[in-house]
């Protein structure tokens, strides 16, 4: 049997097991895993993550226990290329050093064979194993939305074929209505994520202390809504078909009203407590099991 290290980088924590081929719920509910901060990892060192004689590496600590494993699979936050190239320019320009090429150099850091891959194509890939494992019926296209440290997007247009998209790539005019909604309207490339991501909850936790959990709820999801209104259109003239499900992931998720966005006239699936059985740390380790064994999902044209 094929067993593959998966491993999900997330801008706070780093979620890792190591998972057989196809895995079971009972063995994804089993197997090896390890949870470590990024702080640290997400710069020049991030190949040595996977290098098995770097003392603090998962591949160093895997190894310790004795566990065994074919080839790594990795997921990060931003967009890789079909090169395997990280195209995220504060990291790879910036002070952190990420590599550019970062699949070559993961390639050489593990010793075996690496796949890459963007870390919201990474929950897209993992809700589909999830929805097959529990037998939940997935109306295609569908549309996942990553609320974390940032806001990413997948879409797929069926349960073997994920597009991904980088909503930073998209013209700063794109996003009319959230800005409308937000009153933010600086003339930066990371625009949407400062608005939906973790600077919006910094924001409500600096200036908003007032607000309770319902205030919040309700703020956050008229920004998502308004990002749907900005994308959505775009989204579907490139899948030449209206969206018929949305997928809510990240550790933000519950911020967002499901019941809100069903009013599109969508089916809305939250991976949040509800529809899973496997815990929310697996999921996209899952998808990252997934991904080594499909093709590389490729930007939405």
């Amino acid at each position: 049997m094929k067993y593959i290290l998966s491993i999900d980088i997330g801008g706070t924590r780093i979620k890792s097991a190591v998972l057989p081929e196809r895995p079971s719920i009972e063995q994804v509910m089993n197997a090896p895993s390890r949870v470590v901060p990024t702080l640290g990892w997400l710069n020049h060192s991030l190949p040595k993550l996977v290098d098995p004689n770097h003392w603090p590496s998962l591949a160093a600590y895997y190894k310790k226990q004795g566990i065994h494993y074919d080839t790594v699979a990795l997921s990060v936050p931003g967009v890789v290329d079909e090169h395997g190239r990280f195209m995220r320019a504060d990291l790879v320009d910036g002070p952190a050093k990420v590599p550019l090429e970062l699949l070559k150099a993961l390639n050489e850091s593990a010793g075996c064979k690496v796949t890459l891959i963007k870390d919201a194509d990474a929950w897209m890939m993992g809700f589909q194993a999830v929805a097959e494992m529990c037998e939940i019926e997935v109306r295609y296209p569908a549309v996942l939305m990553a609320f974390g440290t940032g806001f990413g997007i997948s879409a797929a247009f069926s349960v073997d074929s994920v597009a991904s998209i980088e909503v930073s790539a998209r013209p700063i005019d794109t996003w009319k209505s959230l800005v409308a909604v937000s009153g933010c309207d600086e003339p930066i490339s990371w625009l949407v994520h400062k608005i939906i991501g973790r600077p919006f909850f910094e924001y409500v936790d600096k200036s908003k202390k007032d607000w309770d959990y319902l205030k919040i709820r309700d703020e956050y999801t008229k920004r998502v809504n308004a990002a749907l209104d900005d994308i959505l259109p775009w989204i579907e003239r490139c899948m030449g078909n209206p969206i018929r499900t949305c997928i809510l992931a990240g550790g933000n998720a519950g911020y967002v009203s499901k019941r809100a966005l069903s009013d599109r006239g969508i089916n809305v699936f939250g991976l949040t407590a509800g529809m899973r059985k496997i815990p929310l740390d697996l999921i996209n380790v899952l998808g990252v099991e997934a991904s080594s064994r499909r093709p590389t999902p490729m930007a939405l044209q």
